[in-house]
């Protein structure tokens, strides 16, 4: 069986590193392009990464791939999935995909059970406490599981997340720059 083709478009967070090395690292995947339309603001310099192009849409053109994988900033990533479904690729996105409410039903209008699908990279179930939770579960260790919640909040982190977290638009309804003075000066 040929190796499913993968296209990876945009390094604006650290999970998007952990699909590259995934993609690299397993033979039964092709790592057929990488894009990145604003080099300086990404993490593939810091990485020693080398983008092959710097325009999604070069990359929807020239590009003969199975999979565009998603991780530019968050307030992009909806219209760059709407452009890879209606070009016909599936989609694997780091979360969240969208944005906008307008994004998700063009969305979900897009990814149907014969056409291209939608991923979400939930990568956290790699990891150790995660899979002990699970083995705990299976095993019946603590009781019969009624609910299970889990939460992992990011703060803000002003001086320390990238520039694009704050700017306008680019996490979703509210931005940094809408929020309250005293909640971004007391939590960030």
């Amino acid at each position: 069986m040929a190796p499913l083709r993968i296209a990876i478009a945009g390094f604006r967070h650290a999970h998007i590193l952990d699909l590259y090395r995934r993609v690299s690292n397993d033979p039964r995947l092709e790592l057929v392009a990488l894009c990145e339309e604003n080099f300086a603001a990404s993490l593939l310099p810091v990485n020693g990464i080398a983008a092959t192009h710097t325009s999604f849409e070069s990359l929807l053109r020239e590009v003969d791939c199975d999979v565009i994988a998603l991780g530019d900033s968050y307030g992009r990533r909806g219209a760059q999935a709407i452009r890879a479904l209606t070009a016909g690729k599936h989609v694997l996105a780091d979360k969240p995909l969208c944005t906008r409410s307008e994004e998700w039903d063009a969305i979900r209008a897009l990814a149907t059970r014969d056409g291209p699908r939608i991923g979400m990279m939930l990568d956290l179930r790699d990891l150790g406490n995660m899979i002990a939770l699970r083995e705990s579960v299976l095993r019946g260790r603590i009781g019969s599981v009624q609910s299970v919640v889990l939460a992992g909040l990011h703060p803000l982190l002003y001086g320390t997340r990238p520039a694009w977290y704050f700017e306008p638009g680019m996490q979703g309804a509210r931005s940094a720059t809408s929020l309250p003075t005293s909640w971004t000066s007391c939590h960030g």
